[in-house]
């Protein structure tokens, strides 16, 4: 079986597909606390979020789109 067949060549950086809620905050500018606050769903508008076990992450490309969304007043 060759090992390498999926890894990119020695020093290609990956895509980022997720960020944690610290990535993120620090991403959009706000505080961890207000991603929390969007993760739980008490701002009411459809945070984009998955879980792998019990840590929350937001991927890039849903995160994308959601906020294009509220650009547009979308909820």
């Amino acid at each position: 079986m060759n090992k390498n067949i999926d890894r990119p060549p020695v020093g290609t950086a990956l895509p980022c597909l997720a960020l944690s809620r610290t990535q993120c905050a620090t991403a959009i500018d706000v505080s961890p606390r207000k991603i929390d606050e969007l993760i739980a769903g008490r701002a009411g508008n459809g945070f984009p979020v998955v879980y792998l076990g019990r840590k929350p992450v937001i991927p890039v490309d849903l995160l994308n789109a959601w906020l294009t969304q509220q650009v547009k007043g979308g909820r």
